[in-house]
C-alpha cells in the first residue's frame, strides 16, 4: 500500500537480488521477500514509478504510478491483481504538508 503513495522503503527481511538500469536512465531493483516472492521496484528521478510482486518468475500483483504535478508525489496509482482480476485507481486531488506522527507511535513496545 505504501507504494501508492511513492514511498519506497523495502521491508528489512527482503534480500535485494540485483537492480539494473533502465532505458531512460530509470532503474530496476529486484528482492526477494522470506516467503520466495519477488518485489521488483522501478524508480526514476528518485521516485518510485512501478512495483511488481512476482511468484515463480509470473506476476501476480503490479502498481503503476503517475506523476500529474512535476512533483516527487505521485499524482494517480493503478493497483492491479492479476490472479483475481481486480484493479484499484486512486486519484491524488489534493495536497497539504502537516507535521509527521511522532516516531514512537510505530513502535509496539
Amino acid at each position: 500500500m505504501w507504494v501508492a503513495l511513492g514511498v519506497f522503503h523495502p521491508d528489512p527481511r527482503t534480500e535485494l537480488l540485483s537492480g539494473d538500469e533502465l532505458e531512460g536512465g530509470g532503474r530496476r531493483l529486484r528482492y526477494r521477500q522470506p516467503n520466495g516472492t519477488e518485489l521488483h521496484y522501478e524508480t526514476d528521478d528518485g521516485a518510485v514509478r512501478a512495483v511488481e510482486l512476482l511468484e515463480d518468475d509470473h506476476v501476480l500483483q503490479w502498481v503503476r504510478l503517475t506523476d500529474s504535478s512535476g512533483g516527487r508525489w505521485p499524482g494517480a496509482a493503478t493497483y492491479r491483481n492479476l490472479q483475481e482480476y481486480r484493479e484499484l485507481k486512486i486519484t491524488r486531488t489534493a495536497m497539504r504538508e502537516v507535521e509527521g506522527f511522532d516516531p514512537s507511535i510505530w513502535d509496539p513496545r
